[in-house]
């Protein structure tokens, strides 16, 4: 039910279970004013034979036909019936104003929150709206310094015309300072038509996770890894680039198997020379990057605590 419903209908019920309770005062009022009336204003008739003679059926009969009698039982009655009243619906009039309190309680709470998811919501529509950066920022360089673990390879970028994502694509040169290589390349080169670049960034590897995930757990680092053929090289090489651009961006990357890539119309003809990784760079995927609701969270691969940080600026 509709909580203004609800409380309209509790309302109403608190009305009717207070007019009651104020006909019981006023029925008590009554009752205790008659009473008095009766003792003031009523004296009780004298008896022509002696009280004390009569028997106990006697008695009975001349106090029931006596009015006075049933005038003070009459306001008895209505002083017992006026108690009853103010307690019975007092009390569920006292329990009805608890209930719109706690009622209008929960309805504040709820107001409340979702005042603040719309606000965090509204919080994370504006960095989505944002343009992608990969600038350096906080333990950036500390990341750079883990990711040349994997120096020398190529990173070949293709973006789809558009300044926002040309803009996001130049910014990869940063990846120098770990010894990788970049180069930027397009259709001419890769065959691959802008329209057939999936939203968001994709690493194509020529590595296979089947081969890889024999040894590396899912909760170790793609930089603590030793990898055993080149080709799982190359696909820890491209996890470790998901880990910065996550940690960095609060984007999460897709990491693909070239084989992949051959489903691309005109994209297989696309060599992509060992030791490279090919990476795609498309239109904000704006309601993946809301459902994922990564924004700004940093990776967990490239999270460093302060002993590891300092251990790194003390190395030559």
């Amino acid at each position: 039910m509709d909580a203004n419903v609800l409380l309209q209908n509790l309302a109403n019920v608190l009305m009717t279970d207070r007019n009651f309770r104020d006909w019981g005062t006023r029925i008590l009022l009554i009752g205790i004013a008659a009473e008095s009336a009766i003792d003031i204003f009523w004296k009780e008739e004298n008896r022509v034979i002696a009280w004390e003679l009569c028997s106990r059926y006697a008695k009975t009969i001349d106090w029931l036909w006596r009015p006075r009698n049933w005038a003070a039982v009459t306001g008895l009655l209505l002083v017992l019936v006026g108690v009853r009243m103010e307690w019975s619906w007092g009390d569920k009039a006292d329990d009805d104003a608890d209930q719109i309190r706690i009622t209008q309680q929960q309805r504040i709470e709820d107001l409340t929150r979702d005042e603040s998811r719309l606000l965090h919501d509204a919080g994370r529509l504006v960095k989505v709206l944002q343009p992608r950066q990969l600038g350096t920022i906080l333990n950036g360089s500390h990341a750079l310094t883990r990711l040349k673990k994997f120096a020398g390879t190529q990173v070949y970028l293709q973006v789809i015309p558009e300044f926002e994502a040309e803009t996001f694509e130049h910014q990869f040169s940063v990846l120098g300072a770990a010894d990788w290589s970049i180069k930027f390349v397009d259709t001419r080169d890769t065959n691959l038509q802008p329209e057939n670049i999936s939203p968001g960034i994709r690493i194509w590897s020529h590595g296979s996770p089947f081969d890889v995930m024999k040894y590396w757990l899912p909760w170790q680092s793609p930089f603590d890894v030793e990898p055993r053929t080149a080709s799982d090289k190359e696909w820890l090489a491209a996890q470790a680039l998901r880990s910065y651009v996550k940690w960095n961006t609060g984007l999460d990357a897709f990491v693909v198997p070239l084989f992949d890539l051959s489903e691309r119309v005109g994209a297989s003809t696309f060599k992509l020379p060992p030791n490279s990784l090919f990476v795609t760079i498309g239109p904000r995927d704006v309601l993946s990057e809301l459902l994922q609701g990564s924004l700004g969270t940093p990776s967990i691969w490239v999270q460093f605590t302060e002993d590891e940080a300092k251990a790194e600026e003390s190395e030559p």
